[in-house]
């Protein structure tokens, strides 16, 4: 079974957008870790916007990459 380069594409440009980090680092991560960090952001995208009392788009963060390596 092979990774379909829409689906890549797609969590590249996801955790590219909430994390800032280079196409390279992205590309490093083995599929499971990428998977995992494309799950986390969306939590963190859930949590966030299940905070009525906070204006969409007014929380971005930043991750340093050695949390996860």
């Amino acid at each position: 079974m092979t990774y379909g380069a829409d689906q890549l594409w797609e969590e590249v440009t996801y955790v590219a957008y909430y994390l800032h980090w280079p196409l390279p680092t992205i590309l490093d991560l083995e599929h499971p870790m990428r998977h995992r960090v494309v799950e986390e952001i969306g939590k963190i995208n859930t949590t966030l916007s299940d905070d009525p009392g906070e204006e969409p788009g007014l929380n971005t963060f930043s991750v340093p990459f050695s949390l996860f390596g």
